[in-house]
């Protein structure tokens, strides 16, 4: 998979970046209606949904519960 260009945040961190990764890189811990969170190595980050792609939470089967 190509990399992507995301919105996220790291803890404590109140402003959005854009940064590149790998979607399967992403280990997702918890999804709400507006941010998901997943690991990206040891980094616990936050991403906004909506710069992931529709259907990626989906299919990596998270429902956040």
């Amino acid at each position: 998979m190509a990399k992507r260009i995301v919105l996220l945040r790291f803890p404590n961190e109140w402003g959005w970046i854009k940064f590149k990764i790998e979607l399967n890189d992403l280990n997702v811990i918890r999804v709400f209606d507006d941010e998901v969170f997943a690991y990206i190595g040891n980094n616990c980050v936050s991403i906004k949904r909506d710069s992931l792609p529709k259907n990626f939470v989906i299919e990596k089967g998270n429902s956040g519960y």
